[in-house]
């Protein structure tokens, strides 16, 4: 398998995960509303930065899969 399909993989299952454990975070969270919306705003930040940081990656990774 080609690496730049394997780390698109990865990311995709990275941000599911973090997705259903952010979700069972809040089931199980009973405290101020407020704190979780923090962590929302928290995991939306890293979410936008993982992905605006990893596609200049798997593009240049496609390019150097293109040449060899």
């Amino acid at each position: 398998m080609k690496k730049s399909r394997k780390l698109t993989i990865s990311i995709i299952l990275l941000l599911i995960f973090m997705t259903v454990g952010y979700l069972l975070l809040l089931l199980a969270y009973s405290g101020a509303r407020w704190i979780a919306l923090i962590v929302f705003l928290v995991y939306i930040f890293v979410v936008y930065f993982l992905i605006k940081t990893t596609r200049p990656l798997i593009k240049a990774l496609k390019e150097k899969e293109k040449y060899t």
